[in-house]
């Protein structure tokens, strides 16, 4: 794995630090952005954590750096260290989507909702106050009086519960 991650550094590290630097304005923070990316990576071995194995690397290290530069937005906007970058709505969706685009988005919406309903509560619970409060897995934890760990389980639970109700979605082509 030693050699397969210096040869994802070396390919995508570049690419990953320009990412970063345009997201969090700051070059020391985007290299510690991209270490950390890389460690998690390194620490999966090859799988997420749900078990699954990881397919395309790339892929896998944007999603990973796009949510480290989030996690660090949010905990700077809890912080008071100012307003996030104006790079990150970017990172995040269209600022001006076409008719295609609202329409998928209302019916992706309400197929959310029924997804969350359909969730047990605790999962439901977690993803909620992670996902839409901006809670961290800690905060989480001290609020609901669970451990992290089970946190983390309750959260991939959820996850992989939505992304088989939202697979549609997922593979459906935009304009």
């Amino acid at each position: 794995m030693s050699d397969d991650l210096d040869a994802l550094f070396r390919l995508y590290g570049p690419e990953l630090t320009r990412l970063a630097r345009n997201g969090l304005g700051n070059r020391e923070a985007a290299a510690d952005a991209v270490q950390e990316v890389f460690a998690r990576y390194a620490a999966l071995d090859g799988r997420t954590r749900t078990g699954e194995t990881i397919g395309a690397a790339r892929a896998f290290l944007h999603r990973m750096l796009r949510n480290r530069i989030i996690d660090t937005q949010r905990q700077a906007l809890r912080h008071g260290a100012g307003a996030p970058s104006e790079t990150v709505p970017d990172l995040l969706a269209d600022p001006a989507p076409g008719p295609f685009r609202q329409a998928l988005s209302a019916e992706a919406a309400t197929a959310l909702r029924a997804a969350l309903a359909a969730m047990p509560a605790r999962p439901r619970e977690v993803f909620i106050l992670h996902r839409f409060h901006g809670l961290g897995y800690a905060e989480i934890a001290t609020r609901l009086g669970i451990a992290r760990n089970t946190v983390e389980i309750h959260m991939a639970r959820a996850l992989a519960l939505l992304r088989d109700r939202l697979r549609d979605f997922a593979d459906t082509p935009l304009p």
